[in-house]
């Protein structure tokens, strides 16, 4: 709790006013993939989609249910259901990511049956104008690619967060992702 009025951070300097504060490993981890993902216009279009997908099935239950409840019902019970996009916590948009991954073709079933049989204009509009954004190669390969980012990253965040965790540690499974993305 780094706040400057009232977290840790202030009652320290209140007592000892020389001295830093550093954030925890797993702090850092998270603004630098903030960073990173806030530096390109595509990367903010992608996790826009992403949170468009899941505000359009969220927010009917008719609709979850037809993301949920088609053909193979006992399969896609166990299948990952959709994530919203978590604004502060980027290490955890591995699960948004993942998930729409693992129900790429579901959501598409989903979306082209109710563009074909809503009777509500805007929400056919709307289930034809994702599938078009979800078919382009740019976000096909923003997909594979963020998932694969993400993946190690969600990992070694919650490591991190571990108490026992010690900077040797931590500096050999950050060092372990390095080499895995690059």
């Amino acid at each position: 709790m780094s706040g400057s009025n009232s977290g840790v951070q202030k009652r320290i300097m209140s007592v000892a006013p020389n001295a830093p504060f550093v954030h925890c490993c797993a702090h850092n981890l998270n603004l630098v993939i903030s960073d990173a993902a806030k530096s390109t216009q595509v990367a903010n279009n992608f996790f826009a989609t992403i949170q468009a997908i899941f505000n359009f099935f969220s927010s009917s239950a008719h609709r979850w249910a037809t993301l949920g409840f088609s053909e193979d019902f006992a399969c896609k019970i166990r299948k990952k259901v959709l994530k919203k996009i978590c604004p502060t916590r980027w290490e955890a948009r591995h699960e948004s990511v993942s998930a729409l991954k693992q129900r790429y073709i579901d959501v598409l079933k989903s979306l082209i049956n109710i563009s074909l049989i809503s009777k509500k204009s805007d929400e056919r509009s709307e289930a034809q104008s994702l599938p078009k954004k979800m078919e382009s190669f740019q976000f096909v390969l923003m997909l594979s690619v963020w998932e694969n980012i993400l993946r190690p990253l969600h990992g070694v965040s919650k490591m991190l967060q571990q108490q026992d965790m010690n900077l040797q540690n931590a500096r050999d499974r950050l060092k372990d992702v390095y080499y895995l993305i690059n």
